[in-house]
C-alpha cells in the first residue's frame, strides 16, 4: 500500500479533536492544529504512480481527481502559503502541504499537456508563440504582486507547461523566494546555470528584474526567428538589473508590439493606418480633414497611395519623428526612443533610436564607474580597484562622450600615482596587489610594475644590509632586470655575515649555492676549517664531513687539526661509593670524547696513592662514545675517607696513551 494510506486517517482526526478540546489550554499550539488537519486532508490522497525526484501522482480518494505529490528538501514555506490563499489562472493550484521531519509534503493541481520545450517541437505560428508569453508574463505579474514580491527564479522553457486546451501554467517553485528589502545578495545561490541572472550568482540579490532577465532569455528561445525581439531580449539580459525593463507589466507591452515577421513593412503601415482610423479620439478630431482629403485622394485616383503611404508618413510617422528628435535635443531620450519606437524605419529614426539607447547605456554605466572609482579612493583596495576598472570597460562607446580608453588610461595614471606614495611609504604589500589589478584588467603599462616594486623593495634590504631578505626578493622576479645577479651578490654578502657571527654550517651552505661566483668556493672552505676548529674539544659529525672534504682538498692546516679532532679525550667525575665489611669504595665515572670515529673503544683506568704506588687498575672493552662508564675503587677502611685521601686516575687508550687524567687532594 502507498505511503499516503499508511496514515492512520481517524487517529489523526482523533489528535485534532483532542487538541480542538483543550482550547482553553494555554500551552495550546495553533500551528500545531493547522499541521495535524494539513496533514489529515493529505492522507485523503492514494498514490497512483511514483515519480522521479520525490514526486508522485495522486487520487482524491472523494472525487477521483488526479493531484500532484511533492516532496521538497528546499523550499519557502511563504510562497507556498501565499499561492495557496491566493488563485490565478496561470499557476497551479495548491490544494494542501503540510512540513514533515525538515521537508514540505505539497498536493497540488495535475496538468496535462507538455512543457514549452515540447510544444516548441511542434512549431506553432508567431501568435501563439507570442500569446504564450504574455501569458507568461501575467503569471509572473501575479507572483510580483506578492507582498514582499514572489521571485521565480528558475524562469525556463521545461518550468512552463501548456495544457491541453492551450493554457499556460508556470510550474516548479523550488528555487522560488520572497524578495527582502536591504540584503546584498542571496544566501543560497539557485537556479539554471545559463539562464540564470548574474546576481544569483552571487553578485547581488535577485528581485522582480532577476524574473526579467530569465525572461529574456526565454524569448531567445521562443522568439528565434523575430528580428525586431532582439532589442527586448537585448534590454531584458543586462548584466546590470537597473538597465533592464522597471517591470514584467512594461516587457508585456513590449512583447505584445511586437510584428510577425511574415508581414511586409508595408502591410504594417496599412495595419498601423486603419488601427488608427478606427479609433475614436482620431474620429472626432480628424472627421473633417478625413472627408475632405478623402475626396479629394478619391478624384485624382489616390485612395491606395494615401492609405499606405501618404497619410501613415504625414500625420504618423513624421510627427513621431520630430517628436523624437525634440525630445532627444531635450536629452529626455527614454521619450525618444519611444517616439521613434512609432516611426515605422521613418527617415533615420531606428538609427537615432540606437543612439538613444546607447546614450542612456553610456551614462548610465559611466554613473556607476564614477561611484565605484569613489569607493576605491575611499578604501584604496585591490579588489575595490578591480570593480572600478571593470566598471569602466562596461561603459559602451558613444559618439559625442568622452572617450572610454581616456577614462581608463586616465584613472590608472592616477593609481600610478598613488602606487608611487605606497612605495615612498615602504607599503611594498598594497604597491604590489594595485600594480596586479591594473595590469589583470588591461593596463598594459603595469606590466612588469609588481616585479619593480620587489625590486625596489630588495633594494631596500642591500642598503641596510639584510642580504638573506633582499636575496629572497631578487630571487623571486629571476629575469628582472639584473635580479639573478643581485641575487646571488646578495647570498653571497649573506655567506660572509654569517661567518662573522661564527654560523659556520649556515655560511657553508649559502657558499656552496653560489659556487663558482667570486672566491665563494674558497670561502667555503674556510667556514668549514672555522667550524672544524671551534669544535675540537667536542666534534659532531658535521665537523667530520667538514674535515673529510678539507682534508681531500688539502687545504692548510687541515692535518694538524685533524690530529686535534681526532684525538681522545676522557671525562673524569669521582665520587663517594658505600660500605662493604672493612671497605671503603669511589665511584670512577669516565665519559669517553672524540678520537677515532668509532662506536666503541677500549680504556684502562689506574689509581695511584700519594705515595704513587699504583693502587687499582681496570680495563673496559668496548666503551661507547659519548657514554659514561662506571668503575669502582675499593680501599681499606684504614686508608680513611675520600676527602682525607690524596690520589691520582689516569685512563689511557687502546695503544697506551694517556688520554684524560685527575687528582683528588685530601682536605
Amino acid at each position: 500500500m502507498d505511503t499516503m494510506d499508511k496514515i492512520n486517517v481517524e487517529e489523526t482526526k482523533n489528535s485534532i479533536n483532542t487538541v480542538g478540546s483543550s482550547m482553553d489550554s494555554p500551552n495550546i499550539n495553533l500551528r500545531d492544529i493547522k499541521r495535524l488537519e494539513d496533514i489529515c486532508e493529505g492522507a485523503l490522497y492514494q498514490e497512483v504512480k511514483r515519480l522521479k525526484d520525490g514526486k508522485s501522482i495522486v487520487m482524491d480518494k472523494e472525487n477521483e481527481k488526479l493531484y500532484y505529490r511533492k516532496e521538497l528538501t528546499v523550499y519557502n514555506i511563504s510562497v507556498f502559503d501565499y499561492i495557496k490563499n491566493n488563485k490565478c489562472k496561470w499557476i497551479p493550484e495548491i490544494k494542501v502541504f503540510w512540513e514533515e521531519e525538515n521537508k514540505l509534503i505539497c498536493i497540488e493541481e495535475f496538468i496535462e499537456g507538455k512543457t514549452l520545450e515540447e510544444y516548441l517541437e511542434l512549431r506553432p505560428t508567431f501568435e501563439d508563440r507570442k500569446r504564450i508569453l504574455m501569458d507568461i508574463c501575467d503569471g509572473i505579474s501575479f507572483l510580483h504582486s506578492a507582498n514582499p514580491p514572489i521571485i521565480h527564479r528558475d524562469i525556463k522553457a521545461s518550468n512552463i507547461m501548456i495544457t491541453n486546451e492551450g493554457t499556460v501554467k508556470i510550474i516548479d517553485y523550488d528555487a522560488a523566494k520572497q524578495f527582502v528589502a536591504n540584503k546584498s545578495k542571496d544566501t543560497v545561490l539557485m537556479g539554471t546555470q545559463g539562464i540564470a541572472a548574474p546576481e544569483q550568482y552571487g553578485f547581488g540579490q535577485s528581485d522582480e528584474r532577476t524574473d526579467i532577465y530569465s525572461m529574456g532569455r526565454l524569448i531567445e528561445r521562443v522568439l528565434y526567428d523575430v528580428r525586431d525581439a532582439e532589442k527586448i531580449i537585448s534590454k531584458a539580459t543586462r548584466i546590470d538589473p537597473a538597465l533592464r525593463y522597471g517591470s514584467i507589466a512594461e516587457l508585456r507591452n513590449h512583447i505584445e508590439r511586437l510584428w510577425n515577421p511574415a508581414i511586409s513593412k508595408s502591410l504594417r503601415r496599412k495595419l498601423t493606418y486603419e488601427k488608427v482610423v478606427k479609433s475614436r479620439a482620431f474620429k472626432r478630431g480628424m472627421a473633417i480633414s478625413i472627408i475632405s482629403l478623402f475626396l479629394i485622394v478619391l478624384i485624382v485616383g489616390g485612395i491606395k497611395l494615401f492609405k499606405t503611404y501618404i497619410y501613415p508618413t504625414q500625420f504618423i510617422y513624421k510627427p513621431a519623428y520630430e517628436r523624437g528628435v525634440k525630445a532627444m535635443n531635450n536629452e529626455d531620450y527614454e521619450t525618444a526612443i519611444e517616439e521613434f519606437s512609432l516611426c515605422e524605419g521613418y527617415k533615420d529614426s531606428e538609427d537615432l533610436s540606437e543612439k538613444c539607447d546607447n546614450i542612456i547605456s553610456y551614462e548610465m554605466h559611466k554613473k556607476d564607474a564614477e561611484d565605484k572609482i569613489d569607493v576605491f579612493w575611499e578604501t584604496k583596495s585591490k579588489d575595490d580597484l578591480k570593480k572600478a576598472l571593470i566598471a569602466i570597460k562596461l561603459i559602451p562607446e558613444c559618439d559625442g562622450k568622452e572617450d572610454v580608453d581616456e577614462i581608463f588610461q586616465s584613472f590608472c595614471k592616477e593609481v600610478e600615482d598613488y602606487i608611487e606614495t605606497c612605495i615612498e611609504e615602504y607599503n611594498w604589500d598594497k604597491a604590489k596587489a594595485l600594480y596586479i589589478a591594473l595590469y589583470s584588467c588591461g593596463y598594459e603599462e603595469a606590466k612588469d610594475g609588481d616585479k619593480e616594486v620587489i625590486y625596489q623593495q630588495a633594494e631596500y634590504n642591500v642598503e641596510r644590509e639584510k642580504y638573506k631578505y633582499a636575496h629572497d626578493y631578487f630571487a623571486t622576479i629571476s629575469g628582472y632586470k639584473d635580479a639573478d645577479d643581485r641575487a646571488t651578490e646578495c647570498e653571497y654578502q649573506y655567506g660572509l655575515q654569517c661567518m662573522e657571527d661564527g654560523d659556520y654550517t649556515k655560511a657553508v651552505d649559502t657558499f656552496e649555492t653560489i659556487s663558482g661566483y667570486s672566491d665563494a668556493d674558497e670561502k667555503r672552505l674556510l667556514a668549514m676549517y672555522k667550524y672544524c676548529d671551534k669544535m675540537k674539544e667536542k666534534r659532531d659529525m658535521t665537523a667530520k664531513k667538514y674535515m673529510d672534504i678539507l682534508l681531500e682538498e688539502n687545504y692548510a692546516g687541515a692535518l694538524e687539526l685533524s690530529e686535534v679532532l681526532y684525538a681522545w679525550h676522557a671525562n673524569i667525575t669521582l665520587l663517594n661509593g658505600g660500605w662493604s665489611g672493612n671497605t671503603r669504595s669511589i665511584e670512577i665515572k669516565v665519559k669517553l670524547k672524540g678520537g677515532p670515529f668509532l662506536e666503541n673503544a677500549k680504556i684502562t683506568v689506574k689509581v695511584y696513592d700519594e705515595n704513587n704506588k699504583l693502587d687499582f687498575e681496570e680495563t673496559k672493552e668496548d666503551v661507547v662514545v659519548e657514554s659514561v662508564t662506571n668503575m669502582r675503587y675499593s680501599y681499606a677502611y684504614s686508608k680513611g675517607e675520600l676527602s682525607e685521601r690524596t690520589f691520582s686516575v689516569y685512563v689511557y687508550d687502546g695503544d697506551g696513551n694517556l688520554i684524560g687524567s685527575k687528582t683528588h687532594y685530601a682536605d
